[in-house]
């Protein structure tokens, strides 16, 4: 078999068999992906005519403009399709979009076959997809095309194609901002990379690529708007000894166990073998380092250097450098293309192949793992009466780096269509649905330590609450059963319902003495 046909089929199968990663069992296991489907049933319910209950506890939130895409488009298909299938389909969109955008990507960028995307495939299902980032996710999908896009008519923008790009820059700020931000700077970057390669050829040169720049301002409104508009936050910053060993231990490979080390060093062999490559079959020539190409790896320094000096949390980016790590990688593996030779493109596919096979059944294998759990979390979902109130006490901890149960309560609103007091978006004014509810929801503050939280607080208002691994002889647990009634217990479930005598008390007795 040639070798273009062998990396063609090997394309294909990876990407089929990673669409079955979503589709083979119940559950995708993400952090924040459950609250999202949530949110996103919630916001088709108050898109319908009438009263659908919803109202009560949710409004739409009119002041966001980012974060939007995944709502709007699994809101859609909710309308049609169970939840679930709903969700699948949206994250098989994102599947399919990121395979096309980094192979149009690679191409423009001057690659014969679809090696590189190959390499950057994993990606797609890394550490930002299975902490639940879906927005931003579906956000890089468009960032990727914008850059293949340009650069593929880098010497020869019209109009048309400026407006094309300012249009992914709006819809990548729907999406998410940080898209929207890298979407334009990644443009700004590679113009001003191609001005410097073509300095000899005079001042035409520089003109014509700041009216590029100038044509893209619109692009930059909404981000520029968002960061203006937010409130002040206090930013974090990772020391730069934690950001430098999580880059060189291929952090975005590791979230589910620590044993994923293995898979975080394989995916840099990977990428710098790649690099390697293709240093070795570059022959010297004049000016080289200003060769246009080399764009694209200036715009992969670029993103290295921002993900050590940005902060990780603040302006309502939490975890910031994970969200920037994986970018570099893929930016490295499109400027390595597959120019190397037939025996280096050979030694590529079949390094490549087998890292994304190995990462794939490891990510089977672990999400088999987490949907037998996860079965055991949801299985109190029929013990609990339509539109009463929950929230989970998950006492498992953070023994994985993404916390899978952390909000996995969203699956009873999911299914039974219960309110999720713990919801944390509900509260968070970068997502298009916050909670319109005046009665009593806990706060993280009355969730954090689990240890302390005042159990009889809740009673009156929470009507049931679910906990997972709760320890026995703890002074948690035996308030637990003093206000509430265990009614389902499975595996580290354990579900309770709050006694009626807490749910209803009477009225306080009068102090004595007191008039009345």
């Amino acid at each position: 078999m040639k070798l273009k046909s062998a990396a063609w089929v090997l394309f294909l199968v990876l990407i089929v068999l990673n669409l079955g990663l979503l589709w083979f069992d119940e559950y995708v296991p993400t952090q924040d992906g459950p609250c999202h489907l949530e949110n996103a049933l919630h916001f088709r319910d108050l898109c319908l005519p009438g009263d659908t209950g919803v109202e009560r506890y949710y409004r739409f939130n009119p002041g966001t403009g980012s974060n939007l895409l995944y709502f709007v488009t699994v809101g859609a298909f909710a309308a049609v399709l169970p939840p679930y299938a709903a969700e699948r389909l949206f994250l098989s969109l994102y599947v399919l979009g990121f395979a096309a955008a980094t192979y149009a990507f690679a191409r423009s960028a001057g690659a014969r076959t679809p090696i590189p995307a190959i390499a950057a495939l994993p990606y797609a299902l890394a550490f930002p997809f299975h902490m639940g980032f879906f927005n931003y996710c579906a956000g890089l999908v468009i960032t990727f095309a914008a850059w293949a896009y340009f650069w593929r008519r880098r010497d020869g923008l019209r109009g048309r194609d400026l407006v094309i790009l300012n249009a992914a820059a709006i819809l990548a700020y729907l999406t998410h901002v940080l898209a929207a931000a890298l979407l334009v700077a990644g443009i700004f970057a590679l113009n001003a990379w191609l001005a410097g390669g073509g300095i000899s050829r005079g001042r035409k040169t520089w003109r014509k690529r700041a009216a590029v720049c100038a044509a893209l301002l619109p692009g930059c409104i909404l981000p520029v708007y968002f960061v203006l508009t937010s409130p002040p936050s206090t930013l974090g910053r990772l020391p730069w000894r934690d950001l430098a060993l999580l880059f060189v231990t291929g952090s975005s490979f590791r979230f589910f166990s620590a044993q994923q080390l293995y898979l975080g060093i394989a995916s840099l062999v990977v990428v710098l073998g790649a690099v390697v490559l293709r240093v070795l079959s570059r022959r010297p020539e004049g000016r080289r380092w200003l060769a246009p190409r080399n764009g694209i790896l200036a715009l992969a320094l670029g993103t290295l250097a921002l993900y050590f000096l940005a902060p990780d949390a603040g302006r309502h980016f939490a975890v910031l450098s994970a969200r920037l790590l994986i970018i570099p990688w893929i930016l490295l593996l499109v400027w390595a293309g597959d120019d190397f030779g037939r025996a280096g493109r050979w030694v590529l596919l079949v390094a490549a192949s087998a890292f994304a096979l190995t990462f794939w059944v490891d990510t089977l294998c672990h999400h088999r793992k987490f949907n037998r759990e996860l079965r055991d979390f949801c299985s109190g979902a029929e013990y609990v009466d339509e539109g009463a109130n929950i929230v989970c006490m998950d006492f498992s901890g953070w023994q994985y780096r993404i916390a899978v149960f952390s909000s996995a309560a969203s699956y009873y609103a999911v299914d039974r269509r219960v309110m999720n007091l713990a919801n944390y978006e509900g509260d968070q004014r970068t997502f298009p649905v916050n909670f319109n509810y005046g009665g009593f929801r806990p706060l993280p503050s009355d969730l954090r330590p689990l240890e302390k939280c005042r159990v009889k607080k809740f009673a009156p208002a929470v009507d049931y609450i679910i906990t997972w691994e709760l320890p026995g002889g703890k002074p948690i647990t035996k308030k637990l059963w003093r206000h509430y009634d265990g009614v389902h217990c499975r595996g580290k479930l354990w579900l309770f319902k709050a006694k009626e005598e807490f749910k209803n008390p009477p009225p306080a007795p009068p102090a004595e003495g007191r008039e009345r």
